[in-house]
């Protein structure tokens, strides 16, 4: 019985996998690094990295939370950015500055 339960016990430890993991700085310099706010987040199942980019010089990385719209240009008000979301590998949003703008989707 022992020897089944450690089968059992490996088979599913094979099946998972570890969470995605994302980079969070809630205000990041391009030529500072991270202001404020850093840290890491593990998306969970169906989330993605991503790098948020406001063309008043102020980024943000973090995980996606659902709602949010990837790979897409945003107004709200004077104030423009962009987001682009990765799932390839951990801590992709640091690669992610250009959106892929073949890409728009929500989470």
């Amino acid at each position: 019985l022992n020897k089944e339960l450690v089968l059992v016990l490996k088979s599913y430890s094979l099946l998972q996998t570890e969470a995605l993991k994302c980079h969070v700085c809630k205000h990041y310099h391009r030529d500072l690094g991270c202001i404020r706010g850093e840290g890491i987040c593990e998306a969970e199942p169906g989330q993605y990295c991503k790098y948020i980019r406001y063309f008043k010089g102020k980024y943000f990385k973090g995980c996606t939370a659902p709602g949010d719209i990837c790979n897409a240009l945003d107004r709200n008000g004077d104030l423009l950015s962009t987001t682009s979301c990765c799932n390839y590998q951990d801590f992709c949003e640091h690669q992610e500055e250009t959106p892929n703008w073949d890409s728009t989707f929500e989470i």
